[in-house]
């Protein structure tokens, strides 16, 4: 199977057809309420946690004039997710919580993602490298993969893989999907977790396989 052809079938299984993916993510938002999509995940890519009031001005200089409306179109379509209290908690592929998917930029900023693919796929949405520090779930070894601006890694330990396990029933991929796509130190442990966890199921990828759904998802989005 050729890598292409495993996209197709990783991908759509994570909830992430075609038109979630890359330059077309975002396009179900109506015109400038993209553009406030987009300054969203810039704010999320530069570090900070856009305050609602941070947002307000923004989408008055996006000419978005209703900024509840706008938002509440980016959760319809699982673009961002917010709290009770309005606060955005996620713009895939970035968490404004602490999550077990931390990237640190070339330029040093530093960033929580919502899962191991988002994580991979943050340098390639903003065309520079990093390296991504997670841990396995099961044996709690530490992992490290580095990703050039070419999108080439390289994992420590080198047998490290992504598994993408899926959980059945609906609702946001923060919470159906996002948990349980992480990062395993080998093969062996991931399929180890598949084991523990019979109601799961799910392909283990290589970290370039891995790379490269990532950057499917999350490349060209910002353009």
């Amino acid at each position: 199977m050729t890598l292409a052809e495993r996209l197709r079938s990783t991908l759509p299984s994570l909830g992430l057809p075609e038109d979630r993916c890359g330059v077309n993510r975002g396009s179900q938002l109506v015109g400038s309420e993209r553009n406030l999509y987009r300054w969203i995940l810039r704010s999320f890519a530069s570090g900070q946690h856009p305050s609602l009031d941070d947002i307000t001005g923004a989408a008055s200089e996006q000419g978005v004039h209703d900024v509840e409306g706008a938002l509440r179109h980016m959760v319809e379509f699982d673009l961002i997710q917010r709290d009770t209290a309005g606060m955005i908690t996620c713009a895939y592929p970035f968490s404004a919580a602490p999550t077990n998917h931390f990237v640190t930029l070339d330029n040093g900023v530093r960033l929580y993602s919502m899962c191991a693919v988002d994580a991979l796929g943050v340098p390639a949405m903003l065309g520079t490298g990093g390296v991504i520090s997670t841990s396995d779930p099961i044996s709690d070894v530490s992992i490290a993969i580095a990703i050039d601006a070419a999108g080439d890694a390289h994992a420590d330990p080198s047998g490290a893989v992504v598994l993408c396990a899926i959980a059945n029933g609906s609702g946001p991929l923060s919470s159906l999907c996002c948990p349980l796509v992480n990062t395993f130190e080998s093969e062996a442990s991931a399929a180890a977790f598949l084991e523990m966890h019979p109601e799961l199921h799910g392909p283990i990828l290589t970290i370039p396989d891995a790379v490269a759904c990532g950057e499917a998802v999350f490349r060209g989005v910002l353009s």
